[in-house]
């Protein structure tokens, strides 16, 4: 019974690592998509210079 004790113990663990690994991966997603979102939203400034380029490039 000891052994069954310690493999359900270490299943536990690797399943909460699992767990934690994917709500880590999942945040540092999120935190990337906000990142590339505030610099587009700073990008979208100085975008009125650009216009005329992307008509003469129409």
């Amino acid at each position: 019974m000891g052994k069954e004790g310690v493999l359900k113990a270490i299943v536990g663990v690797v399943l909460l690592l699992i767990v934690l690994a994917t709500f880590g991966i999942s945040i540092a997603v999120l935190v990337e998509v906000v990142n590339i979102n505030n610099k587009s939203n700073n990008n979208v400034n100085p975008v009125n210079p650009l216009n005329p380029g992307r008509i003469l490039l129409i």
